[in-house]
């Protein structure tokens, strides 16, 4: 079956209603119907009936999506725009389509970085997000041993067969070192994974950090940017360290996969967008993803990681 074909019922289920645009960060950047939540849906159908060809354009188009899913709470059918996106990924790459190089070289950091897992139960995979959340792991006490891995999650979103194949060899290489336990502090790792490890337990770092044992490193009032993508594991733990130790003055839309992903238009937009709502208050982001976005933006923020430390 084309991964396409996996999703017809939720193509055949738009009735266009344009629900969806107001609150996609990408439409109200671009201004693009063709990259508004139903226009994705529109070229899912166009590829489904052989309409449009498998471009390398076309690929571009469907990865500047970062597959928040804040459409799909808008959406009145309840049509699940995220999987007709990753189901036309699958199916461009799998035609031959080739992305662009702003995603190109996260796909090449993925296949090319070696698996090396220490032997301990529980081990930290930074993803995409760096060791922060480790060190305040470990300062807590938490017996837990850093893994040089790749992220995987990019070939996931992306939709590049090669996923399963990293997959599998990651697999192996966690049960060979009897490990019973992943935590990383990506979110987009965390999807990545958590369903698809068999045998070991993935955890978001936010999930293994008591709300007690945390106090905050920012003494100014802020604003609070979520993770889409942990909201929609159901993984709230970020959210409550946060709204419990900070003096959060608002909370901002939630924010999906954009750095690498988006195109620079979009994504500056974007920023524009979340530093505009901010109204010059430090923003804290779930990811820290969002705050290097943020801050190569010249705003001021912080992850989630920087924004608090083990109580003394």
């Amino acid at each position: 079956m084309r991964p396409i074909e996996s999703v017809k019922g939720e193509l055949l289920a738009c009735t266009f209603c344009a629900f969806c645009r107001r609150s996609c960060p990408v439409y109200r950047a671009t201004l693009w119907e063709g990259e508004s939540p139903r226009g994705r849906v529109a070229q899912g159908y166009g590829l489904l009936m052989d309409e449009l060809e498998p471009t390398d354009e076309f690929y571009d188009s469907i990865l500047n999506c970062s597959l928040c899913g804040l459409c799909e709470d808008a959406c009145p059918p309840k049509i699940r725009v995220v999987d007709v996106v990753l189901a036309a990924r699958r199916h461009l790459a799998q035609a031959g389509a080739k992305p662009p190089e702003r995603v190109a070289h996260l796909l090449r950091a993925s296949l090319e970085g070696k698996i090396l897992i220490p032997r301990a139960e529980v081990v930290y995979l930074p993803g995409r997000e760096g060791e922060d959340a480790l060190n305040i792991l470990r300062a807590l006490g938490v017996r837990v041993e850093p893994a040089s891995a790749p992220p995987l999650s990019p070939l996931m979103i992306a939709g590049s067969p090669e996923f399963e194949d990293r997959l599998a060899e990651l697999s192996k290489a966690l049960k060979a070192a009897g490990a019973r336990r992943v935590i990383t502090s990506d979110p987009d790792e965390l999807w990545a994974l958590r369903e698809r490890l068999k045998d070991v337990e993935v955890l978001h770092a936010s999930q293994v950090i008591p709300l007690d044992g945390v106090t905050g490193a920012l003494e100014s009032e802020a604003a609070y940017l979520p993770s889409c993508r942990l909201r929609r594991l159901g993984v709230s733990a970020a959210d409550d360290i946060i709204r419990s130790i900070l003096n959060v003055k608002k909370e901002l839309e939630c924010a999906g996969s954009e750095d690498g992903w988006l195109r620079d238009d979009a994504l500056s937009r974007i920023v524009r967008e979340r530093v505009e709502a901010a109204d010059d208050t430090v923003i804290v982001c779930a990811s820290a993803e969002h705050a290097r976005t943020l801050k190569q933006a010249g705003a001021e923020a912080m992850s989630i990681w920087e924004a608090i430390k083990p109580v003394s």
